[in-house]
């Protein structure tokens, strides 16, 4: 399984066992609609197999980077817990015949032996209990598929962690003067 884990700079990834491949994606140019997640699309949109046919995409929220990867893969499964976002994808997604949406809590959902070519979680890995989502993660993918995580940040209330945060707190109230208020996805 490759793995892919797409930071804000400055983090640190840690891994427990064998090596995995990391890449840290530091402070990519700001869009106009942006957000901590649409903030590392076109990154992650990068970072897809080339070949990619089939995406899971886990905690889709409103469903802009479901819809993103529909241009790019021939399916795309996308779930979400919440159904007002559930709603708010299904309409992001409409004009693509390719991409699916689901209703559920990823670990209870079942999938009925599919597996993907990818699987995204874009903010949504730290809102579950981390083993058995990776577990089940891995048991989704195809031999050699690409797991692309977003986000996952542990407070582990070191003084590096409070520092770290309140430059966050800092950049985050420049980017809403540049850009306007974060729209949530």
């Amino acid at each position: 399984m490759r793995c892919v884990r797409i930071l804000p700079a400055g983090l640190r990834g840690e891994t427990t066992g064998r090596r995995k491949p990391w890449v840290i994606v530091n402070m990519l140019p700001l869009r106009r609609a942006w957000n901590h997640n649409t903030r590392y699309h076109d990154a992650i949109l990068r970072r897809l197999p080339v070949n990619c046919n089939r995406v899971l995409d886990i905690g889709s929220g409103d469903g802009s980077f479901a819809a993103r990867l529909a241009t790019r893969c021939w399916g795309v499964v996308a779930v979400d817990v919440e159904p007002s976002q559930v709603a708010s994808a299904e309409q992001a997604c409409e004009q693509y015949s390719n991409v699916t949406v689901r209703c559920g809590d990823f670990l209870s959902i079942d999938f009925e032996g599919e597996r993907f070519d990818a699987l995204t979680a874009l903010a949504s890995l730290h809102h579950m209990p981390i083993e058995s989502a990776v577990t089940k993660m891995k048991s989704l993918l195809q031999p050699g598929g690409c797991l692309i995580v977003l986000g996952v940040w542990t407070d582990d209330d070191s003084i590096r962690d409070r520092a770290i945060n309140i430059l966050a707190v800092a950049f985050n109230r420049l980017c809403r003067l540049l850009y306007g208020p974060d729209a949530m996805t």
